[in-house]
């Protein structure tokens, strides 16, 4: 064997060894105290402590140069390509917690809770949040008033507010702490240098979310008819927040996050659902519904500006992370058409049958007859205007049968041509409907030609309503009678037929509306359909 190929061996056979520690410490205590006051009064108290503590340690290292894959071992490897790496992330959250319930004459419902929690992600003295909430509800069903109205069950009006803290963020943030690998020059050698290149934020502390809700409840026709409905308001305020000017002569390129932006979101929620029998058929009917009024952001801070992040904006008046693109007008159908509009994205390459998009501002504020990014604007909403759903349960003689839909409103998806929406190329399989792309012969289509290079840039062109009607679960099921089935000792024996994802009904061609704005292997892989033959058997 040569000396070249021993060589070559050694540095083939490399061994790593690596270990990582991970744990988590809870400690919780919690007093209960309960009281009856005659037979009116009802109080409950509940006050706790709990801390939480996690750390992880993590080591690596790597060697080249063995003799011999017999020999596993650091001591016997050589002196090829070492390499070590290590480190540690620790955490914890302490809470003071308390609550009280009070009962009069169990129609008068009352409860305030407060917690005061303490998180190691902020700063020593910003780690405490204070987290008051309270609710109350009125059985109407209760008074002497409602007492001869026998179709209504239960009628109770409840109402709460609350503030949340959130602490989920990296830890850290509030020390300053310096970046390695950054070398520099001294005297013609290269010097090993470490840097600031973002300022710590000391100050940083709770996000904390304000919630209002006014609800109704009621069961109606001995509980065969139920129904709820809520109102809510969900304010965001002290939100993380890290767009904000910097001055180059600060010599620094980006600052912690700051609690600074504020978000509102708003909307109803209800629920009905009905319980009838006829005869040896019983079914149960029951649907939902939430409509989203609003979800905007409604302050960046003072001196905080939007961020734009791919094809997202956070924008003050908009939904959080809304969608970021150019607007098209239409399709270029002759030469003079391109040379009489604004200059595309300034390449002299915009042909007849490429995307022609409006020019909606400039560097001044208003249109410059050029279109670059200063012509881009909010085209969707990532957020749904609705969520719905509908079950039903039916049973008849031991045949039962359960069906459940979901359905979302007014739901916007970028479907780009980076792997959602593949226009054909040399790279990628394009769809049929490209086939009706534009060309000289077919001028009346929606579908730019091939090789424009701007045609692939995100816009309103690439949005698309997502909207969905889902048949999410069928089972068919049969119970054979106990009179049968006590006779071998069997209880229960039901035979049963399902299936999940079964049919969709959608605007939206090629794709599954509810896959994730991921990777594009995400995005092109629809739900499977998956159907189960079983049977269940209970002795």
């Amino acid at each position: 064997m040569s000396t070249e190929t021993l060589f070559l061996l050694l540095q083939i056979i490399l061994y790593l060894n690596s270990t990582d520690l991970n744990y988590r410490l809870l400690n919780e205590n919690i007093l209960r105290y309960t009281k009856v006051f005659g037979k009116d009064h009802d109080v409950s108290i509940l006050a706790g402590h709990s801390v939480i503590y996690g750390r992880s340690d993590s080591f690596s290292g790597s060697l080249q140069g063995f003799p011999s894959d017999l020999l596993q071992e650091f001591n016997a490897g050589g002196v090829l390509n070492p390499s070590v790496a290590g480190g540690a992330n620790e955490e914890s959250l302490q809470s003071f917690f308390s609550r009280v319930n009070y009962a009069y004459k169990g129609k008068y419902l009352f409860e305030v809770n407060f917690r005061r929690d303490g998180s190691s992600r902020f700063g020593p003295n910003r780690r405490y949040g204070n987290f008051p909430s309270a609710s109350a509800g009125w059985r109407l069903s209760e008074e002497n008033f409602m007492k001869n109205l026998t179709w209504v069950s239960e009628l109770k009006l409840r109402g709460s507010w609350g503030i949340t803290g959130n602490d989920n963020i990296d830890n850290y943030i509030y020390e300053q702490y310096l970046n390695t690998n950054l070398d520099y020059f001294v005297g013609g050698s290269v010097v090993p240098g470490v840097a600031l290149t973002r300022l710590s934020n000391p100050n940083i502390s709770w996000e904390q979310v304000e919630q209002f809700d006014i609800g109704l409840d009621a069961d109606l026709f001995k509980n065969r008819l139920s129904f709820s409905a809520d109102y809510f308001r969900r304010s965001s305020s002290e939100v993380l927040y890290s767009n904000f000017p910097i001055p180059a002569t600060v010599g620094v390129n980006s600052l912690s996050a700051q609690n600074a932006a504020n978000m509102v979101n708003e909307g109803i929620e209800a629920n009905l659902s009905f319980r009838g029998k006829i005869n040896e058929f019983n079914y149960t009917l029951s649907g939902n519904v939430s409509k989203f009024a609003d979800n905007k952001v409604t302050s960046l801070g003072f001196r905080g500006v939007e961020t734009i992040s791919g094809n997202n904006i956070i924008r003050i008046g908009q939904p959080f992370n809304a969608f970021y693109g150019y607007k098209v007008e239409g399709i270029f159908q002759t030469a003079d058409e391109v040379t009489n509009a604004p200059r595309q994205f300034g390449s002299p390459l915009t042909r007849p049958g490429d995307f022609r998009y409006a020019d909606l501002s400039g560097p001044a504020g208003v249109p410059d007859g050029i279109i670059d990014a200063f012509d881009r604007t909010v085209i969707g909403n990532p957020f749904p205007s609705w969520l719905y759903g509908f079950s039903g349960n039916f049973n008849y003689k031991g045949i039962d049968l359960a069906v459940t839909f979901q359905g979302v409103h007014g739901l916007d998806r970028i479907l780009n041509s980076n792997g959602q929406q593949p226009m054909p190329d040399d790279r990628n399989n394009g769809l049929s409907y490209w086939l009706n792309r534009w060309t000289p012969e077919n001028p009346s289509t929606e579908l730019p030609r091939l090789g424009g290079v701007n045609n692939t840039v995100i816009s309103d062109f690439y949005v698309q309503d997502v909207s969905f009607l889902r048949l999410r679960n069928l089972e068919l099921g049969y119970t054979i009678p106990s009179t049968l089935t006590k006779k071998y000792g069997i209880s229960r024996l039901r035979f049963y037929l399902s299936g999940q994802n079964i049919l969709t009904f959608t605007k939206l061609e090629n794709f599954d509306p509810e896959r994730e704005r991921g990777g594009a292997t995400d995005r092109l892989t629809p739900l499977y359909k998956i159907y189960s033959f079983g049977l269940n058997l209970k002795f």
